[in-house]
């Protein structure tokens, strides 16, 4: 006999009303070789012919788990947040930009400081980054002879008066150039102004100044924030 062929036959008996096995619908297990009648009665078995096995709804059910587990490694992929570009490099250009270098991309940051000096021959050159503001230029103050009672009036000329300079709104005392001159004045911040190391936001107001021919050397802070110091 061949490996996993089976040892018995299966059938029910039909020989109702005459035999109780057939009427209680009893399968009987016959071994093969013996006579394939009913253990009672005697009669001719019918066969009860097995189901073959169906495989192919355990071999669907195992597809349909294994797409199912492929459908949300894909959505966790795609949902997944890509990683961030780092800074690779970041440069300053001779005006001041900041460039700054993420992979591929290039993002330029405008520089806003303003800068103001005096240049060799006297005059007040305002610039932002390359950018030219202002230039005031420089003028002698005019001298005052002396009177007919002797007295020397050859000194410089203070006027008070409103002035703006390029990055706010100026009034205080002034020389005969008509630039910020001396103590006591008051600025008010209108754009951003990089003093030294300090950074002035419109708002912010520099009071009881000292300019010397148009350059900030000293004052009083009050930031729009309410905060105090001196500079």
């Amino acid at each position: 006999m061949k490996q996993n062929e089976p040892l018995t036959k299966k059938g029910y008996c039909v020989n109702v009303v005459n035999c109780p096995l057939a009427d209680n619908g009893e399968i009987q297990e016959v071994p093969i070789g013996n006579d394939f009648k009913c253990s009672i009665c005697g009669k001719e078995l019918k066969e009860v012919t097995p189901k073959p096995k169906k495989h192919w709804i355990w071999i669907l059910g195992c597809v349909v788990v294994i797409a199912a587990i492929v459908l949300l490694l894909v959505r966790g992929c795609h949902n997944k947040s890509p990683e961030p570009v780092e800074i690779t490099d970041t440069t300053y250009n001779e005006c001041g930009d900041t460039i700054v270098v993420r992979g591929n991309d290039t993002t330029i940051f405008k520089n806003t400081k303003i800068v103001t000096f005096v240049e060799e021959n006297g005059d007040t050159v305002t610039t932002q980054g390359c950018e030219l503001l202002e230039i005031k230029p420089y003028k002698k103050p005019e001298s005052r002879k002396r009177d007919k009672s002797g007295n020397n009036d050859d000194e410089e000329i203070i006027v008070v008066t409103n002035s703006m300079p390029a990055y706010g709104n100026y009034s205080g005392p002034k020389n005969s150039a008509g630039e910020p001159h001396g103590k006591g004045g008051r600025v008010t911040i209108t754009t951003e102004y990089h003093w030294n190391m300090r950074i002035f936001s419109p708002g912010d107001v520099i009071e009881n100044t000292t300019y010397e021919n148009g350059q900030l050397k000293h004052g009083r802070v009050v930031k729009k924030n309410g905060e105090t110091y001196n500079i």
